[in-house]
């Protein structure tokens, strides 16, 4: 589970209260040539926030325990070998194309824009020596204000949507906030960017955003920050399990192999939910995920039920079409309910290169169990209205929650686009408001969320009931720290503050649960508890997965509450070298102002500014660090940044 990042408001609350921290506002207004960097930025160098490792496949370099991701992973050459046809039919697909080093990028040219709701342009920049994206914020008089420039090292994605790209920082793997769309749209921001006032170069991309894009990874002490990507695309290990295994049985003798069984898998010989699991790894997506104890989602192998790794979690009132939605929607569906068979591989070969099938295809995978007199409407209108398409009406293409990408709907049935159109359907009767002092029974569910696969269900007994309400309480807590709110979030919350309790006496060692129950106690004031439960978890440094690394951000937090900067400053530069987050080099630099380290605080907050070139405070520190100093030009330049960089989100 991972915990929300800090806020603006939050950083300028610590500031003022713990600090007291003066801004300085100058009258005057620098003046910066139109396509010229500001003062500021020009000083440090900081327009440019890709590191060197940027040029192609190069790597930033790792310490620690290494390990590639999935296990006993092989790669595509090793499978070729022997089985040629079955991988020639594959690299035909889609998910051969998933992902690919930017030397090979299939975009043909970039576009220059200017963002219709905002002060900014957009440049996306293709040459012989590669890419280039770049965002110029730009005043009222045509100065700019900032720019930021990233050269580009990775493009996801198969072209048959969109591609989206990622830059190299150090050891940080970063998202790009341009992104190129099929279907003529071209290029645009990245999803989610559309919504965001600021910043742009930002967000970094962790080991799961990429599990469901390239094949395989090499990481680093269970870190989801640091690692490399060692097969771009999807390849046949994803579907069939890691090679290695396999490849050492095949290589022994008859006699050798007589008492064993090949470990490789053939999702064909699966049963239904074993298979469909296969796919569900990337198609079945939730609001909130929570991996089982000390694993991660590249832990899965095929052949697993999904559910013994990880419970993707809904919450309710966000169920709209999405653009991961497509196992959740087929399973809702009456066609699917309805038989013992219907599953992913009903419709897409695997194999076969069918990214977009004609209507003929479809149909005849209807007729499978339908006939064409099933309709109830006639052929000669079918043939006039869509071709006798039946998935047009049966599973329409819908807007989802990503910008651009509009996706057929999965759930099989009659849709307002269906002709004819479907009847009205009756809003869903709000849910009773449940009192703050009501309590959930202890073998009660949440009533703010929903598994989309049911653990007990699944496996009916008691430890399964067990995972399930742990894995839940873990969810109720990410969401709610994660900004949620209302009557039947404080309700939920009571229910799993007591399960994450119990779950602590069943096993005082899941790490999990006590970082969640110290984040807990911090946020009610209550250091010293959340101290005692964080001992072992940053005491283990040989370990440093997610909860390791919220242990020390929870452990750094506690510091700048009791205003000790001496011992903060050190978990803050340990952070800074785990994850690439604009917030700890800040709290870095304040712990350098408090303990009179002035050259420290100038780098860190210069840092803050490389990944967030619109944190006032960060202007607003330095402005008074140059100003002290008699660099009143600098100080002048982080001050007009200060004052141009927008409201916080």
């Amino acid at each position: 589970m991972t915990f929300g990042r800090l806020s603006r408001a939050s950083h300028t609350f610590l500031v003022c209260c713990l600090f007291g921290v003066i801004t300085g506002c100058g009258p005057s207004r620098s003046s910066v040539a139109p396509d010229q960097a500001p003062l500021w930025q020009q000083v440090a160098d900081l327009t440019a926030v890709h590191s060197a490792a940027s040029d192609g496949s190069g790597e930033a370099e790792h310490r620690g325990t290494q390990r590639v991701l999935p296990q006993g992973f092989r790669g595509n050459p090793s499978c070729v070998e022997c089985h040629p046809d079955q991988a020639r039919s594959y690299l035909k697909t889609a998910h051969a194309r998933s992902g690919r080093f930017v030397q090979s990028s299939v975009v043909g040219q970039g576009r220059i824009w200017e963002d219709k709701n905002r002060p900014r342009k957009f440049h996306a920049q293709l040459s012989e020596n590669g890419m280039v994206h770049e965002v110029r914020h730009v005043a009222p008089d045509g100065s700019t204000t900032s720019v930021q420039r990233a050269k580009i090292s990775f493009e996801f994605g198969s072209g048959t949507h969109a591609h989206t790209y990622a830059f190299r920082d150090g050891a940080f793997w970063c998202e790009s906030p341009l992104s190129w769309y099929a279907d003529g749209v071209g290029w645009d921001v990245s999803p989610g960017f559309e919504t965001r006032l600021q910043p742009e170069f930002d967000r970094e991309i962790t080991n799961r955003c990429v599990y469901c894009h390239v094949g395989a990874i090499e990481q680093w002490d269970h870190s989801p920050h640091r690692f490399e990507i060692r097969q771009a695309s999807i390849g046949c290990e994803r579907c069939h399990g890691g090679g290695h295994d396999h490849i050492q049985y095949q290589s022994r003798n008859e006699a050798d192999r007589s008492d064993t069984h090949d470990p490789i898998v053939n999702p064909a010989k699966l049963s239904r939910a074993t298979a469909e699991a296969v796919c569900a790894q990337c198609h079945l997506q939730g609001d909130q995920l929570i991996v089982a104890e000390q694993t991660d989602v590249w832990d899965f192998a095929p052949g697993q039920a999904l559910e013994s790794n990880r419970m993707d979690i809904r919450l309710r009132g966000q169920d709209g079409h999405r653009i991961v939605g497509h196992t959740e929607q087929l399973r809702n569906s009456p066609c699917y309910i309805q038989s013992a068979t219907l599953s992913c591989v009903t419709c897409h070969d695997p194999h076969g290169d069918r990214s977009r099938p004609d209507a003929t295809y479809y149909r005849d995978v209807c007729w499978q169990c339908h006939t064409d007199d099933a309709c109830g409407l006639d052929q000669g209108l079918r043939l006039e209205t869509n071709s006798n398409d039946c998935s047009s009406c049966h599973m329409p293409v819908q807007p989802t929650n990503v910008v651009h990408a509009a996706l057929h709907q999965h759930r099989i049935g009659i849709h307002a686009e269906s002709y004819p159109p479907a009847a009205p359907v009756a809003s869903a009767s709000p849910r009773k408001k449940i009192a703050r002092d009501e309590p959930l029974a202890a073998d009660e569910q949440p009533r703010s969320l929903y598994p989309l696969i049911n653990l007990v269900a699944s496996n009916n007994d008691s430890m399964a009931s067990e995972q399930m309400q742990r894995r839940q309480a873990l969810a109720v807590y990410n969401a709610v720290f994660n900004g949620v709110s209302g009557d039947e979030w404080e309700t939920d919350m009571a229910w799993a503050r007591d399960q994450l309790i119990t779950q602590l006496k069943r096993n005082p060692r899941d790490r999990a649960v006590r970082v969640t129950l110290a984040r807990d106690y911090l946020n009610h004031g209550q250091t010293d508890q959340a101290e005692r439960l964080l001992g072992e978890i940053v005491g283990d440094v040989a370990r440093v997965d997610r909860v390791g690394i919220q242990s020390i951000a929870i452990l750094a937090e506690i510091r700048m509450r009791q205003r000790n900067s001496i011992l903060a400053k050190p978990h803050y530069q340990r952070l800074t070298a785990l994850r690439r987050l604009s917030g700890d080099h800040y709290f870095h630099g304040l712990c350098c102002v408090n303990t009179g380290e002035t050259e420290g605080a100038i780098q860190s907050f210069q840092s803050v500014l490389r990944i967030d070139a619109h944190l006032a405070a960060a202007h607003q520190q330095l402005a008074v660090i140059f100003a002290s100093r008699g660099e009143r030009e600098l100080a002048e330049s982080h001050n007009e940044a200060s004052r141009t960089s927008g409201p916080n989100e």
